[in-house]
């Protein structure tokens, strides 16, 4: 082995080093089962010769893209269906609109899509051959046929030459025309005049953007964990702490989070794998039309309006005929209560969120709001967020630090108790202060829960109609 080989080798097994390093890394003071699994795994594999030799065993079986058809659905197989292969930010067209090419080239990473395992092994391959050394890719010296870098892979010449004439397959189109899939999304776009015509169609496949997703999970990841932000949300709630400087708080609410490959993330891509299936997306809410709730000024509750409230009202009627009926206490009688009283109070988390995305944050300030004080702060948080107003400041300022006190859920779980007691008591039926303290727990609960984790308790609110069903006999 030459010189230049042996250095080139040298500068392999140091990116593989500092690879392990960065892995081991995430399992610091981890000493779970799962873990060490992962440790021994990394210590075993993430080693030169055999990332060499499962690369390249596995090189012509995956396709290196930035957008995946396998996130479109996972039974797309890679030599049917194009993938985007690589391709530079300022490739794409360029709009004000975010989107691929609002990434910088760093930022822009191609993803291994294939069948399952095999991802992660040509994966590992891609990362190394991708290094440079004197100003090119390792990829790109084994195309070029460069000696010394062929050497660089293997003792044996002959194995070194096996070896460089697969590798060099792991970035190649494994389809050599544009092809679409029956199971991708489709869009059939008239080019020409004449409609009833085929030949005058485009067939537009819409691709996964693989970097843009991944980029989005990093940036939400470290707003939602990462120690700065951590850290400026705490100065945020703790009004007595002075925030560091410069640590601006950063949020994304009412995230809903996609999730790709089931239990086998992996059989979609290698970054879909390492972002544990996760693809978050961004709420798209209509814009706000109404700027005053005016349905909701002059009343002393929104409890006034909750039982002409979506299915509400069917709820309570099979309560009340459900207790009129004396049932016996058992397990099951005590199951259908609970799910009756259950679909209730998402009933109640869903009215909350429909009224504080409907209107304007601030419209409690209006001089017509009755409403209870636990409420405002129930239905309007936005308005915590809010910098004080000129003619409300005030106000404005305790109403922001009531909302961080968390104490209104208590009160309004107290009159969602209340006021199911209410109807319940007119009813004629026999209930207690035991029904109000247990419905007021729970009610507090979920109304916890939706604050903290909205768009959990968003997918939950709309569960009230599987909820309530009679279960088959």
């Amino acid at each position: 082995m030459s010189a230049r080989s042996q250095a080139i080798r040298d500068f392999l097994e140091k990116c593989i080093q500092n690879r392990r390093k960065d892995l081991l890394k995430k399992l610091e003071g981890k000493t779970d089962a799962g873990s060490r699994k992962k440790r021994r795994e990394i210590l075993d594999k993430i080693v030169l010769p055999v990332i060499l030799s499962e690369g390249a065993e596995v090189a012509s079986q995956i396709q290196i893209a930035t957008h995946v058809a396998k996130a479109t659905h996972p039974n797309i197989h890679i030599k049917n269906t194009t993938n985007l292969l690589y391709t530079s930010p300022n490739d794409f067209t360029q709009h004000k609109e975010v989107g691929t090419h609002s990434l910088s080239a760093p930022n822009l990473v191609a993803d291994a899509t294939g069948d399952g395992a095999k991802n992660k092994k040509a994966y590992e391959a891609y990362l190394l051959l991708q290094r440079k050394f004197e100003e090119k890719t390792i990829l790109q010296m084994l195309k070029e046929k460069d000696r010394d870098a062929i050497n660089a892979l293997d003792n044996d010449k002959n194995r070194a030459d096996e070896l460089a004439d697969k590798l060099i397959e792991i970035d190649s189109p494994k389809i050599t025309s544009p092809a679409s899939h029956s199971l991708m999304k489709q869009v059939y776009w008239l080019v020409g005049r004449d409609a009833t015509n085929n030949e005058e169609y485009h067939l537009l496949s819409p691709l996964f953007s693989n970097p843009l997703v991944h980029a989005m999970h990093a940036e939400i990841t470290d707003a939602r964990f990462g120690e700065a932000n951590v850290a400026a949300r705490r100065s945020r709630w703790n009004k007595n702490e002075k925030p560091q400087e410069g640590a601006a708080y950063r949020d994304y609410p009412n995230l809903i989070a996609r999730k790709l490959g089931g239990k086998k993330q992996l059989n979609i891509s290698q970054l879909n794998s390492e972002r544990s299936g996760i693809n978050y997306l961004l709420a798209s809410l209509p814009p706000h039309w109404q700027e005053q709730p005016k349905s909701f000024l002059n009343i002393s509750s929104a409890l006034d309006h909750f039982r002409n409230y979506n299915n509400v009202d069917q709820h309570v009627k099979k309560l009340c005929q459900f207790l009129m009926a004396n049932p016996k206490s058992t397990m099951k009688p005590y199951a259908k209560r609970e799910r009756i009283e259950q679909a209730l109070y998402q009933l109640f988390v869903e009215f909350g969120f429909e009224i504080q995305e409907q209107y304007t944050p601030g419209w409690t300030r209006n001089a017509d709001c009755k409403l209870q004080r636990c409420e405002r702060l129930w239905l309007d948080p936005g308005r915590a967020y809010l910098p004080p107003h000129p003619d409300h400041k005030e106000d404005d300022q305790a109403f922001t630090r009531e909302f961080g006190q968390k104490v209104w859920p208590d009160s309004v779980a107290t009159l969602f108790a209340k006021w199911l007691y209410s109807i319940l008591y007119k009813a004629g039926l026999p209930v207690g202060d035991n029904e109000i303290q247990r419905w007021k727990k729970q009610a507090r609960h979920v109304i916890v829960c939706a604050t903290d984790w909205p768009a959990t308790a968003r997918y939950r609110a709309h569960i009230p109609g599987k909820v309530s069903e009679e279960p088959h006999s």
